[in-house]
């Protein structure tokens, strides 16, 4: 669907959900597992949140019953002063050694998508007897999610799909008149980025009532001559680069040679020391247009952004006027070759296998971006339908996962623990000695002005307001290609749409990624801690835990969230949102130097893996769960013999043997034995097996294998261990109603 079509459909629905304006969305991966009916008994018996089993005793048991488990399990074999890691994981790594290189989080991210799946499978008829809202939001997903694992019609579909869009593309560069800003804003309005994309949202670390365009750099793509010559080819052949246009060879050469210039000015604003570098970055549209000389408001008018009046340009200002004159002196037509070759970078891997694979072995494999913006380290379209279906559809998605994994009761108890790390964090800066009243005013303030979104905001459980909000969106369950195009616009452009309209950011409605994330973020611009709803499961938490419990696992996620606004970097952003120092000079110094303190001690520290090697500090950083059998050196202590956290000497924790449960629960004993599950995983020498031991690949795409074959060996040379054989639990597919 176009997206003057798309957008014609919202005026209405703007109004009606103003007040759940999001911002644009990000995910992360996800994999995929087995439920079962052990668990409906528990779950009737709970009355809690629904989070199916990926195996017959994962999920852990909850509170009480858990900390029986953990008591039962074989502790002797293992000394906790020579290996704690191993003896408060309780042999995680032996139990669930058939799972291959599968962590805890990994196990709750399986039994979060689970959710969604089991939601998505069940019969049409489930969704009858609701409102109308919910309806509109069950089919909506289920449409979208039907079309991207409907193999058989995406494959006989071909190459044709994208046809119509490259058709649009070459009318809009031929017309008599064609300014360069109007074809951006037709290739953008199609999803189509070459030289830049833009949002309408606050600039980083400026003023919250300072709403401008801002225009970021695109992705470039340090591919071959041949490559581009192939994907000239394929709409040579498609009637849309006829012999009259030259020699394709020739035309690849000089795409690519544009590309390269793209490659060189991405890598120009690479070398800015921040993506804001002066004033001049901030300008009026009419200001830009003189620069110019290019008429920018043709630019707006394919992506309904008309009322934009001031633009800010990322990272250095004269980059970006030498790129646009540079661009200005080749005609629009000629141009149109380089725009197709970025229609397939933009779009080959929402098409068929061999085009999909042509962008993933060839395209994206090649991607150039600044340092300031982080590319996915895996292709999301068509690699995984239920990650995709959240990205795309994170709203309407965590609408239907809230509603059946937070419940009311569990939110509470969530919220009253964020509340009392707060607190906790207050009273602190209250009573450090080392700041001066000015200072400990202003954190205060700024801690006081934090908002706090746990598990989700108010707005996303209200059908009605999540409904209108997506109301433009029609899916068909036979046309995948053209889903995923809308689907992707809609995420890309219509949040700056409903902010232009708005002209106010709303802490409070802002919601990143998708619920069932396994992650947590602070958003510094925003002064805001998001905590997702698929972290507030078990293991690591449940209303029904005793407190220790849920402080041990998941209150370390809450406590790092809230720091971050007062750590290297929060501490420069005021209570606002705003890059301004709020510390006094003296105080200042002091925090650099207690920051020093720490980067000294830890520098000390070294791994020495099981082959023998050192790793050096800045390499053992990662997650002990990645390293083979490791032996960790005591660093020496910093600052005169003093650790930076203050406690001189630690004495090895012996097993908690007041957790008879007949004696009050030793609160600092279960919050130690708990915070290990955070990172829970079997620690293996190898990260991957060779292909040639033949573990069925259970995370290649399902279009290399039919229904009823069984699984295909990957391609690649490498299988990751993650693909390995899983051990067989029952399916049972829950009745979960919409």
């Amino acid at each position: 669907m176009h997206l003057r079509v798309l957008l014609s459909l919202l005026s209405l629905a703007a109004a009606a959900a103003a007040a759940a304006v999001p911002v644009h969305a990000a995910g992360l991966s996800s994999l995929s597992g087995l439920s079962s009916p052990l668990h409906h008994r528990s779950l009737l018996r709970r009355n809690e949140e629904f989070q199916p089993l990926v195996t017959a005793d994962f999920p852990h048991l909850l509170g009480i019953g858990r900390l029986r488990a953990w008591m039962a399990a074989p502790h002797d074999a293992v000394d906790p002063c020579a290996d704690f890691y191993d003896f408060s994981c309780r042999g995680f790594g032996r139990r669930y050694a058939a799972l291959a290189n599968t962590d805890i989080l990994s196990l709750m991210q399986r039994s979060n998508t689970m959710l969604i799946e089991q939601v998505l499978a069940q019969p049409s008829s489930d969704a009858l007897s609701v409102s109308a809202a919910e309806r509109e939001i069950f089919f909506t997903l289920r449409d979208y999610y039907r079309s991207c694992t409907n193999h058989d019609i995406i494959t006989k579909r071909g190459f044709d799909p994208i046809v119509r869009i490259a058709s649009a593309i070459v009318k809009a560069c031929d017309a008599r008149g064609a300014s360069l800003p109007r074809v951006f804003g037709e290739l953008h309005a199609r999803g189509v980025y070459p030289v830049f994309r833009s949002i309408y949202s606050k600039v980083e670390s400026d003023d919250p009532r300072d709403l401008r365009l801002q225009f970021v750099p695109a992705n470039a793509f340090d591919v071959s001559v041949q490559t581009i010559h192939d994907v000239l080819a394929d709409f040579a052949k498609a009637g849309l680069i006829g012999s009259g246009d030259g020699n394709l060879m020739d035309l690849a050469r000089w795409v690519w040679d544009v590309e390269q210039e793209a490659i060189v000015f991405l890598r120009d604003l690479g070398k800015q020391r921040s993506l804001r570098d002066s004033d001049d970055q901030f300008m009026s549209l009419d200001e830009l247009e003189r620069q110019t000389s290019m008429d920018w408001h043709a630019y707006l008018e394919p992506l309904h952004l008309d009322a934009v009046k001031h633009v800010f340009l990322f990272a250095n200002a004269d980059n970006w006027i030498s790129s646009f004159r540079g661009l200005a002196r080749f005609a629009v037509q000629d141009l149109k070759y380089f725009f197709l070759w970025r229609l397939a970078a933009s779009h080959y891997n929402k098409l068929s296998l061999p085009y999909h694979d042509r962008w993933s072995q060839e395209m994206y494999a090649k991607v150039v971006s600044t340092p300031y913006e982080d590319v996915p380290d895996k292709d999301l379209f068509q690699t995984n339908c239920i990650l995709e279906t959240g990205v795309h559809l994170n709203y309407l998605a965590g609408h239907v996962f809230v509603k059946y994994a937070l419940n009311a009761t569990q939110r509470a108890a969530a919220t009253d623990l964020v509340q009392s790390l707060v607190s906790a964090f207050r009273d602190r800066l209250q009573t450090m000695d080392w700041m001066d009243e000015p200072t400990r005013k202003a954190a205060l303030a700024k801690l006081d002005n934090m908002v706090r979104v746990v598990g989700y905001p108010d707005w996303l459980t209200d059908a009605q307001t999540v409904a209108e909000y997506h109301s433009a969106l029609e899916f068909d369950p036979e046309k995948y290609f053209e889903n995923a195009v809308q689907a992707q616009l809609f995420t890309d452009l219509v949040p700056s749409i409903h902010q232009l309209r708005r002209q106010t950011v709303d802490r409070a409605s802002t919601y990143l990624g998708y619920p069932w994330q396994l992650n947590a973020f602070h958003l510094t611009d925003l002064v805001q801690i998001q905590i997702n709803a698929g972290l507030l499961q078990r293991p690591l938490f449940s209303s029904s835990n005793p407190s220790a419990m849920n402080y041990g696992s998941v209150g370390m996620i809450i406590g790092h969230e809230i720091t971050h606004g007062f750590d290297s970097n929060g501490y420069q952003i005021d209570r606002d949102g705003v890059r301004r120092e709020w510390m006094t000079p003296a105080v200042q110094r002091v925090f650099v130097e207690h920051a020093q303190c720490f980067l000294d001690q830890y520098r000390q520290y070294s791994v020495t893996l099981s082959t023998g090697k050192r790793i050096p500090s800045a390499a053992s950083r990662r997650s002990p769960r990645t390293w083979p059998t490791t032996a960790v050196s005591t660093p020496p202590t910093a600052h005169g013999g003093r650790p930076c956290h203050g406690r001189r000497d630690r004495t090895c924790p012996r097993r908690p043997d007041a957790l008879r449960l007949r004696r009050p629960v030793a609160r600092a004993g279960v919050f130690h034995f708990v915070w290990p599950d955070m990172v829970c995983g079997p620690r293996r020498p190898a990260h991957c097996v060779p292909r040639q031991q033949g573990y069925p690949c259970t995370k290649c795409r399902p279009r290399q294998r039919r229904r009823g074959q069984p699984p295909a060996v990957c391609q690649s040379v490498w299988v990751r261990c993650n693909d390995a054989p899983r051990p067989s639990v029952a399916l049972t597919v829950p009745p979960v109603l919409i």
